[in-house]
């Protein structure tokens, strides 16, 4: 068994992250923080595997990553990412559970900053977007 679900979720934090009124997950929601660098020069953005039928309500009741709803994203997209672009090796992705988080997780980037922004709005254009209901 794979041990990581079929789908992922990015939490909408920022109005921009939106595309209104047509309601797209707009590039910026996959952008890393460009400040934050790990240690082999890749850079994460942070991410909730859905493991559960919970992991939707979880994602959502932490309000300040969710405050403008979530972007669904099929990990099959993730694998073929790998496939559709002349950039080689560009993403990775990894479980990281903390202890208030069991679902967390990170879409590694790998490459220099225009690749990743390509790379970014390319998932963007194949999530969903999931509002929040309250």
């Amino acid at each position: 068994m794979n041990q990581y679900p079929d789908i992922c979720l990015r939490g909408l934090r920022k109005e921009d992250d939106v595309i209104t009124p047509q309601n797209v997950v707009n590039t910026t929601a996959f952008i890393p923080d460009f400040r934050i660098q790990r240690t082999d020069g890749s850079y994460e953005t942070s991410i909730n595997w859905k493991d559960d039928e919970f992991a939707i309500s979880f994602t959502m009741q932490r309000r300040n990553q969710s405050q403008y709803g979530l972007a669904a994203l099929e990990r099959v997209i993730l694998d073929e990412e790998r496939s559709w672009t002349s950039i080689p090796k560009t993403i990775e992705y990894e479980r990281k559970p903390d202890p208030e988080n069991k679902y967390h997780g990170n879409i590694v980037f790998i490459g220099n900053k225009k690749y990743i922004r390509m790379i970014a709005a390319a998932l963007a254009l194949k999530s969903k977007f999931i509002p929040r209901e309250d």
